[in-house]
């Protein structure tokens, strides 16, 4: 199961049912706007993602209801939190208002997803053949190794495998570059947090940390605790106050742009591949 099957294994994300047995259907981000979270190049457009994406899940709907069981399009997720974020918070207008997110996320994923509803209504048996349905017997017939060389499979049947098949053609292709591609910015955050200038900026932003009556060696140690909303934006505040003070907030930034554009350059062909397979799929979403 990839990191983005965040609630377990039997269940539905926003973009549509769980795989008991595989991984979770994702939505690829790859538009202009989308780009950095992605990795990959802003040569297709946000409304042209969007023509895909809702092509592909007419055509998972229409074989899930062949199938027998009931499927609604809903809009994928959006994290409101920016993704420098994770590393520190350095808007200090951002951090007063909305600390470090979390209010932002639990009000983004209390919106009911039908089809979640309409799966924790099924009974077992029944859960268990509409997840078969969707992502096939077992995780077989589509293998992708990621960038940390994690290797992870998924089948090539089911109705999410028919339907990418149907709109992209070269399925095994489509599978691998789109499974490296979403892991593209995990690995960056991992590059970021091991670089030898990130780790020694830390002393520092701690020691500012300190000084407003916060001991955490780092950002990521500053989020280890549940917090009330009000303690969550003091806490948030000084952090992008220390972040601004020691640079921190700055160099997160240029290193992630930096590790950003290495793995566009080293993973460039398999992204021109996906592009390629993108363009010629839109014909048959505009048809859809």
């Amino acid at each position: 199961m990839t990191r983005t099957g965040r609630r377990g294994a039997v269940l539905m994300a926003a973009a549509g049912l769980v795989a008991v047995v595989g991984v979770t259907v994702v939505r690829p981000q790859l538009g202009a706007a989308e780009a950095e979270q992605a990795g990959g190049p802003a040569q297709i457009s946000v409304d042209e993602v969007d023509e895909l994406e809702r092509a592909e899940q007419i055509l998972i709907q229409r074989c899930i209801e062949r199938a027998g069981f009931q499927y609604t399009i809903v809009p994928r997720f959006v994290d409101p939190v920016p993704f420098t974020f994770r590393y520190v918070v350095d808007d200090v207008g951002w951090a007063d208002k909305h600390g470090y997110g979390t209010a932002l996320r639990r009000q983004a994923e209390a919106k009911v997803d039908p089809n979640e509803r309409y799966f924790r209504s099924l009974p077992p048996t029944r859960q268990q053949a509409v997840a078969t349905a969707l992502n096939g017997p077992e995780p077989t017939g589509l293998t992708a190794t990621l960038p940390g060389g994690q290797v992870v499979q998924h089948s090539d049947k089911g109705c999410q495998s028919e339907a990418q098949r149907e709109l992209y053609g070269d399925l095994p292709t489509w599978y691998a570059s789109t499974k490296v591609i979403e892991n593209l910015k995990g690995h960056r955050f991992g590059m970021v947090l091991g670089d030898p200038r990130y780790q020694a900026a830390l002393p520092a932003w701690s020691a500012c940390m300190r000084d407003r009556g916060y001991r955490f060696a780092s950002p990521d140690a500053a989020r280890a605790e549940k917090l009330s909303q009000a303690v969550e934006l003091r806490q948030a505040g000084a952090e992008a106050r220390c972040a601004s003070s020691t640079g921190l907030g700055a160099l997160v930034r240029e290193l992630d742009t930096s590790y950003d554009a290495q793995l566009r350059e080293q993973h460039q062909s398999l992204l021109s591949t996906r592009v390629d397979l993108q363009r010629r799929a839109l014909p048959k979403a505009r048809a859809l």
